[in-house]
């Protein structure tokens, strides 16, 4: 069976959606993934905000390295809420006047 190392997703505000169809795989596999946490994607696709981050936590994901739009470190954070995931939706919202803001995020396995 062929394994995984490395998962990339970047379907425009769909990326929650993905990751919970390739919940098999993500156990299995337990890969580095990265995808894009993009607000106003998310709202233009009616996506469940939170989807993605409840399927990787119940994959056993609990670590999070986050990186703004042009690739510059913005912060590592554990396992996270909803209210900690809405903070950062609402911010990357109010400044969006910018450039298309948002995160890629990379997902580490507990383990």
């Amino acid at each position: 069976m062929a394994t995984v190392d490395i998962l990339k997703v970047d379907v425009d505000g769909f990326d929650g959606e993905v990751l919970a169809g390739a919940t098999e795989t993500i156990r299995r596999c337990q890969p580095a993934i990265i995808f894009e946490r993009h607000p106003k994607l998310i709202l233009a696709t009616r996506s469940d905000p939170f989807c993605g981050f409840e399927t990787l936590a119940d994959c056993g994901y609990s670590r999070f390295l986050w990186f703004n739009n042009i690739g510059t470190f913005s912060h590592f954070k554990g396992v996270s809420n909803r209210e900690t995931l809405q903070k950062m939706t609402d911010l990357l919202i109010a400044i969006n006047y910018r450039r298309d803001e948002h995160f890629d995020v990379i997902a580490l396995h507990s383990g």
